[in-house]
């Protein structure tokens, strides 16, 4: 199992709650007080804090908050080799003293930590979410060729990948591996790169990158190319992007984490 983080960190959710969109994110929160809740077709769930909840990246991922009590949470959006299969929410209650508590205590004392302390932060959430999938019985296909395209389009969506190469890789004819690969994520894997590339994006617009330094990341060709995409795509620009998420710092108050 293969996980790239687009962020994680620990806190406040912002004032509204603006969840941009990333498609073909998964997302694992570990709420730790407040009032938050998931709107799905059946009306609202409320996500209670003592409990992981993991959002599988086909269900539509849509919240609210009370505003008078903002949600405090340990938060991941990532994306995963194999990929997750399942459209429900996952809750998992967090019991005194389990695997998951402890794996969730060690989570908390090293995120957002330092740069350093990146490699403990992988190993602690790859542990949580097997925990998770373990009691959830969520599965994930077990196609390793899959597995091994997906990490190929991750470690390289920077260059130009084709339907072609990345048949090869899974070592099938290219229409054959076109079915294999929509089947097991959704998606063609033309519009898998594509969605990747602009998640990645976003990600490092958010961190402060400027479009050029992101676009060059991320393989684009050009800034304004990158603009283009997002427009299309997210129907915002880079600019609108960050302006929006400095604005959300502003109104952050410092993270406070209590268990």
């Amino acid at each position: 199992m293969d996980v790239w983080f687009h962020t994680y960190g620990q806190g406040y959710a912002p004032p509204g709650w603006l969840v941009h969109s990333l498609p073909y994110t998964n997302r694992l929160y570990v709420v730790l007080g407040g009032s938050a809740y998931f709107l799905h077709e059946q009306g609202e769930k409320r996500l209670q804090p003592g409990f992981v909840y993991l959002f599988p990246h086909r269900l539509p991922f849509r919240v609210r908050q009370d505003e008078n009590d903002r949600v405090n949470h340990l938060y991941f959006d990532f994306m995963l080799a194999p990929p997750l299969l399942g459209e429900s929410l996952v809750e998992i209650p967090i019991q005194p003293d389990s695997m998951i508590d402890h794996t969730v205590a060690c989570l908390l004392r090293c995120v957002p930590g330092q740069k350093e302390d990146a490699p403990l932060v992988y190993a602690y959430f790859e542990n949580l979410l097997r925990l998770v999938l373990r009691q959830s019985g969520l599965n994930m296909p077990n196609d390793p060729r899959m597995a091994d395209v997906l990490r190929y389009i991750h470690e390289n969506d920077c260059h130009s990948l084709g339907d072609d190469a990345l048949a090869q890789i899974a070592h099938l004819e290219k229409n054959h591996f076109i079915r294999v690969f929509s089947r097991a994520t959704g998606m063609t894997p033309y519009q898998y790169l594509r969605q990747y590339r602009l998640n990645r994006a976003v990600t490092l617009l958010m961190s402060g990158k400027t479009v050029a330094e992101a676009a060059a990341q991320c393989g684009y060709e050009s800034a304004s190319a990158l603009s283009h995409a997002m427009r299309k795509s997210r129907h915002c620009s880079p600019r609108q992007l960050q302006n929006t998420k400095a604005d959300e710092a502003r109104c952050a108050p410092p993270a406070s984490i209590h268990r």
